[in-house]
């Protein structure tokens, strides 16, 4: 296991969103603040993204299941914003996982040509169909991944992947091909998880396609021995390392 892992929270929006979506069972009418958030490794010397966020903040409020609209703070902006941030060059960045194609997590992949892409084959077959709920709003970012796949640069994970001390893992749940992605002892979890608490409360999210798959994949970061990051709790810290 590589010891040299130092992870950078890249924010992009934040909204406030119904409890029913966060979690099962949740009221409706109660309402929690939460964030949109890729996660940029830099796993010894190579830098790696899971997932790129929200490009257009206008376009991903055409998409959006709570009353509220996203908003970008002053510590918010598109992936480019972010990286120039950390002082990180998009040509710079060598491996991209995608954990879900829904619009606040994926719609920024198109700025990576130098990137190998790693998603489901479950997923990307649901990008690719008729009832994803936001294909119309990401044709730059499939033509991309189509791009990416003819040259060699797209890998379609069936299962486990696993290269050094990284690998993903497709669990559904949250849409059919929903990966979690594993580096050294972190944990990122996309949205089969919103909240740290969804763990510690062993309880699902609310908003999910696959309800028994979301159950077990609460199972599954509750087993993990190490860092949790998901990507739209404001709990989880802004840079960590080990």
């Amino acid at each position: 296991m590589a010891k040299d892992i130092k992870v950078w929270r890249l924010d992009f929006a934040n909204i406030l969103c119904k409890d029913s979506i966060l979690t099962l069972g949740g009221n409706p009418e109660t309402l929690t603040l939460i964030g949109c958030f890729a996660y940029l490794i830099k796993n010894n010397d190579e830098y790696v993204l899971v997932d790129c966020g929200i490009e257009d903040i206008d376009v991903v409020n055409k998409t959006k299941s709570s009353k509220d609209d996203w908003k970008r703070g002053e510590t918010d902006g598109n992936i480019l914003w972010n990286l120039e941030k950390v002082g990180v060059s998009p040509i710079d960045i060598k491996k991209i996982f995608i954990t879900h194609t829904h619009y606040d997590h994926f719609s920024g992949i198109v700025h990576f040509p130098n990137a190998k892409i790693y998603m489901s084959a479950k997923e990307y077959d649901y990008l690719c169909g008729e009832e994803h709920p936001h294909r119309k709003h990401l044709d730059d970012a499939v033509s991309f991944l189509e791009n990416k796949k003819e040259n060699g640069d797209l890998c379609l994970v069936e299962d486990l992947y696993t290269e050094s001390n990284i690998k993903c893992k497709v669990v559904g749940g949250h849409t059919p091909g929903s990966i979690m992605v594993y580096a050294g002892n972190f944990l990122f979890t996309g949205d089969v998880v919103y909240l740290l608490e969804n763990i510690q409360n062993e309880i699902p999210i609310g908003f999910c396609m696959e309800p028994d798959k979301a159950k077990t994949a609460v199972s599954l970061c509750k087993q993990h021995n190490g860092i949790v990051l998901t990507g739209h709790d404001f709990k989880c810290p802004v840079i960590a390392e080990l």
